[in-house]
């Protein structure tokens, strides 16, 4: 498969992935008030998803450097 298929398919399932996150996290919230501790639980959960994935968008583009993700 040529390599701007494979990255289009990479970007669809991550769109998916992210899509299912949100409404995940929208069904929560719509279900159940809230905690501090649990919304902010579900703030971390959303930031590190949000990291791995710029991470994997840098890694697909060749342009990784361990020491621009170090937190």
């Amino acid at each position: 498969m040529p390599f701007n298929e494979t990255r289009l398919q990479d970007q669809t399932q991550e769109q998916k992935e992210i899509q299912q996150s949100v409404k995940l996290i929208e069904n929560v919230i719509n279900n159940k008030m809230l905690s501090a501790d649990e919304a902010q639980g579900l703030l971390r959960v959303v930031t590190d998803y949000t990291y791995v994935l710029d991470i994997l968008d840098v890694y697909g583009h060749q342009r990784l450097q361990v020491n621009n993700f170090c937190k």
